[in-house]
């Protein structure tokens, strides 16, 4: 198989658990049914990190975290880490860690920044019992 033709499948994985992450989202699937792709999840999670990193700011000021593109991968991140909470893992453990570093206070949907959302994350599955 050539560079190219991995690449392409690489991409067209990566998209298919995007489209499983946002069945997910809407409550159609359970994070059970994405067990198998938590590798796919963390890389997802990985390229959604490295984004979100490029906006932090050290002192919080209103303008990035309002900034359009800033919303759309903060929300991105804040589903991947509210899904990897249920996942097993050093790998998982590990980024969910490093998502504390994020200064975002403020989250598109519960009033959380993401890296409360990391902590909850990381508990969500524990508490209810749910990892998987």
């Amino acid at each position: 198989m050539s560079r190219h033709a991995k690449s392409q499948q690489d991409e067209e994985y990566l998209e298919h658990v995007r489209q499983l992450v946002d069945l997910w989202a809407l409550d159609r699937i359970s994070p059970t049914d994405l067990t198998p792709h938590a590798r796919g999840v963390l890389t997802l999670w990985n390229a959604a990190f490295e984004q979100v990193k490029r906006f932090q700011q050290q002192l919080v000021r209103v303008e990035w975290i309002q900034d359009h593109q800033y919303q759309a991968v903060a929300h991105q991140a804040e589903r991947l880490l509210a899904l990897m909470g249920y996942f097993r893992g050093k790998k998982i453990g590990l980024s969910l860690r490093e998502a504390l570093q994020l200064t975002d206070p403020i989250a598109q949907d519960e009033g959380s920044g993401l890296a409360v959302a990391s902590i909850r994350a990381g508990a969500q599955g524990r508490l209810r019992g749910r990892r998987v």
